[in-house]
């Protein structure tokens, strides 16, 4: 009977230890979730930020076409 008690504690410690460690590496992984989701909230927000400067220069070069355009009639007009 002492030898079965001391096996069963023997065994419950080693699973604490067990336990602990698991409880250990999900803190870990866990961690390591948030970071990712941080950096992929900030590359989101680069990437509409870059899709926005590409959206504006892509209207800057459409002004810059009208405006030569605009400025070839002119000349043509006036010869």
């Amino acid at each position: 009977m002492q030898n079965e008690l001391k096996e069963v504690e023997e065994k419950f410690r080693k699973a604490m230890v067990a336990n602990a460690g698991l409880d250990n590496d999900k803190s870990q992984l866990t961690y390591q979730v948030d970071l990712l989701k941080d950096r992929l909230e900030e590359t989101e927000e680069q990437s509409a930020l870059i899709s926005r400067f590409v959206v504006i220069q892509m209207e800057i070069n459409l002004q810059q076409v009208r405006l030569n355009i605009e400025w070839e009639t002119y000349v043509l007009s006036i010869f």
